[in-house]
């Protein structure tokens, strides 16, 4: 309840479906990841599910809202839609220590963890290009079994992230499973 945005009615269902893959790859070595934290409740299911493993949640957001929407991504979003301070984020996690925050537009922080593994990825981000440079720098760094969780995918407003994930996944071996929530998954082989 904490996290939930009233009259967003797929918001719980995608918290819990996240929370249920998590469990997934509990297993696996490797941290985790978000792109796109907004009021930090995916982010704080994640720092759960980590525990004290030692493994760290590193979470990338600009703090800025959505950038610029392309051609790809409709016009339902404006840029600096969504927009949450990076201090709603940490309020939210103030009962963890293992996530780092990097502040910054997608791709530009991601060299800051160019040398990690990752057993779980959380792509939320909404457009075309946030999230094909997503994927592309986290695909590769995802371990054998991890999952890439998208979770816009199957949202008439959000026709970029689709295209995104559909065009980069055409040519790898993963299927893109889309869930009744609107997110979709990729376990990687």
């Amino acid at each position: 309840r904490r996290f939930m945005d009233p009259g967003n009615w797929h918001s719980l269902d995608r918290k819990y479906t996240l929370d249920q893959l998590l469990k997934v790859v509990a297993h696996l070595d490797g941290d985790m990841a978000e792109c796109g934290t907004y009021k930090g409740a995916s982010a704080y299911r994640m720092c759960l599910a980590l525990g004290k493993s030692g493994k760290i949640v590193h979470l990338f957001d600009s703090f800025e809202g959505l950038s610029a929407p392309g051609e790809w991504d409709g016009d339902y979003w404006a840029t600096g839609a969504l927009r949450t301070p990076e201090a709603s984020l940490r309020e939210a996690l103030a009962d963890f220590e293992n996530y780092r925050v990097y502040k910054g537009w997608i791709p530009e922080r991601f060299k800051d963890v160019a040398d990690g593994r990752f057993s779980f990825v959380h792509i939320d981000v909404d457009l075309y290009q946030p999230t094909l440079d997503s994927l592309e720098f986290f695909y590769p760094r995802t371990v054998d079994g991890g999952v890439i969780v998208m979770d816009d995918y199957g949202f008439v407003t959000c026709p970029g992230a689709k295209r995104a994930a559909d065009e980069f996944f055409s040519q790898k071996l993963e299927p893109v499973v889309m869930l009744t929530t609107g997110q979709a998954l990729i376990v990687k082989r």
